[in-house]
């Protein structure tokens, strides 16, 4: 059964985890200047019309989220072709 499981086990794992990358309302309830967070810094930044760095904050979220979203459905691809030549 888990290996059946494993394409949704690991949608829902990337899921999570993109998610939690982008959470605002609970990191900006606890963060502090010295931990600041990708969600933060970005509202930071456009809040203070400082769009370059608002811009790479965007730049760096793409580029950590990115690759997990191809990952998966590469993941997802292989795992069809895997089932059907079963």
């Amino acid at each position: 059964m888990i290996p059946n499981a494993r394409t949704g086990i690991v949608a829902g794992s990337l899921t999570v985890v993109t998610l939690s990358i982008g959470e605002f309302n609970l990191t900006w309830m606890l963060h502090t200047p010295e931990t600041m967070t990708l969600p933060v810094g970005l509202a930071d930044s456009y809040a203070s019309m400082r769009l370059e760095i608002g811009s790479a904050y965007t730049l760096v979220f793409f580029v950590m989220i990115i690759p997990l979203l191809i990952a998966l459905q590469r993941y997802g691809t292989q795992r069809i072709k895997a089932a059907r030549h079963a």
